[in-house]
């Protein structure tokens, strides 16, 4: 029976995870601060937040005309203690602001430490650290149509 919970939870991190990325990168930044603990804080190279209402801000303030793509791979469950779980992710992010100016864009690839706690069964960020290994600009040769 532990096996069973224990994978359900890794399937509740990994859906926490891709829920983060979706929200971000489909104009639902008003929803993010809803998969954090009200405590909860965010520290990344270009910004840092603390509580829930920091979060709710940041991400709901993304204007309509940024645009972003996430995709985290290599995940990686760590039990600390009973109900919270350290959670460690390859992460790579390219970024736009339309109208581009030459569909320029950012893209960086990251390694992301976040804690993760479940609480009345669901699985929230207590927090989410950043680094970035790399990044630059990019440049599309060929617009969308």
């Amino acid at each position: 029976m532990a096996a069973r919970l224990e994978s359900d939870r890794a399937i509740a991190i990994a859906a926490l995870l891709t829920e983060f990325c979706w929200c971000v990168d489909n104009g639902q930044g008003e929803l993010v601060a809803n998969l954090f603990v009200e405590e909860a804080t965010v520290d990344a190279p270009h910004f840092n937040l603390a509580g829930r209402p920091e979060i709710h801000a940041w991400f709901a303030g993304r204007s309509g005309t940024k645009l972003s793509r996430h995709c985290w791979s290599n995940l990686r469950i760590t039990p600390a203690e009973t109900d919270r779980y350290r959670v460690e992710s390859n992460l790579m992010t390219s970024s736009g602001v339309l109208p581009a100016p030459q569909h320029q864009g950012r893209m960086a690839v990251c390694s992301s430490i976040d804690e993760v706690v479940f609480e009345n069964g669901a699985a929230l960020f207590a927090s989410r650290t950043l680094a970035i290994i790399f990044e630059g600009a990019i440049i599309a040769d060929v617009v969308p149509a």
